[in-house]
C-alpha cells in the first residue's frame, strides 16, 4: 500500500515538472526579447507617458516630435495650456506591442486607461528615430476604442 501511494506521488510530481518545463519553454519561445532598437524605442514611450502623467512639459519635449506646431515654444505653450486648463490624467497604461518597420520607424500600441472615467483607449503610434533617439511622432491621434 505504501510503494502504490509513493509511486502515485512520484507519477504526480513528475507530472507536474515535467508539465512546469513544458509550460516555461513554451511562453519562453513565444515572448521574443526586445532587441536594442526595440528597448530604446520602448523606453522613449515609457519616458514620454510619464511627462504626461507628471505634466511635466520638459520631458514631454524630450521624447516626442509633433508635427502639428509651428515651433517648440508655440508645441510648449500648447502643452503647458493643455494641463493648466485640464484634467488630464492617465491611471494606467500598458505597452501592447512594438513593430519594426524599418531602422528608423516603429509603431506602438498603447492602451491608455482614463483617470476617473477608467475608460480605456487603444492607441497606436510610430516612433521615429530623429537625431539618433527614438521619439514618439505626433501627427494627430488616432483612437481606437
Amino acid at each position: 500500500m505504501i510503494k502504490s501511494n509513493r509511486k502515485t506521488l512520484l507519477f504526480v510530481l513528475l507530472f507536474v515538472f515535467i508539465s512546469s518545463l513544458y509550460a516555461s519553454l513554451t511562453w519562453a519561445s513565444a515572448s521574443t526579447p526586445l532587441n536594442s532598437d526595440e528597448q530604446e524605442a520602448k523606453k522613449a514611450v515609457q519616458n514620454y507617458i510619464n511627462g504626461i502623467k507628471n505634466h511635466d512639459v520638459e520631458e514631454i519635449l524630450e521624447w516626442v516630435v509633433d508635427t502639428r506646431f509651428r515651433s517648440e515654444v508655440e508645441q510648449r505653450k500648447k502643452y503647458q495650456e493643455l494641463f493648466e486648463h485640464s484634467s488630464i490624467g492617465i491611471s494606467k497604461t500598458k505597452i501592447e506591442r512594438i513593430e519594426k518597420v524599418d531602422e528608423n520607424t516603429m509603431n506602438v500600441l498603447l492602451e491608455l486607461s482614463r483617470k476617473g472615467s477608467g475608460k480605456i483607449h487603444i492607441i497606436e503610434l510610430p516612433v521615429i528615430k530623429s537625431d539618433n533617439k527614438w521619439r514618439l511622432l505626433i501627427t494627430g491621434l488616432g483612437v481606437k476604442e
